[in-house]
């Protein structure tokens, strides 16, 4: 098993929270939940990596980036 953990600013990530604002989410009173995610494929592209953990050890490993 790994993990990895990437970093970006905020500002970066505006345009998709503004977009999950749009749905008005928690505006119906039985909604419990409001389960969104960035997709792997933009954090790849425009996140840095920070620590990827395999096997319960810090690798610095990382593949190459796009």
């Amino acid at each position: 098993a790994h993990v990895e953990v990437w970093f970006c600013e905020g500002s970066a990530l505006r345009e998709q929270f503004d977009s999950w604002e749009e749905e008005s989410p928690y505006s119906d009173p039985q909604q419990q939940r409001f389960r969104k995610s960035v997709n792997p494929s933009w954090v790849r592209a425009k996140a840095t990596p920070v620590l990827r953990i395999v096997n319960g050890e810090a690798v610095e490993d990382w593949p190459s980036r796009p």
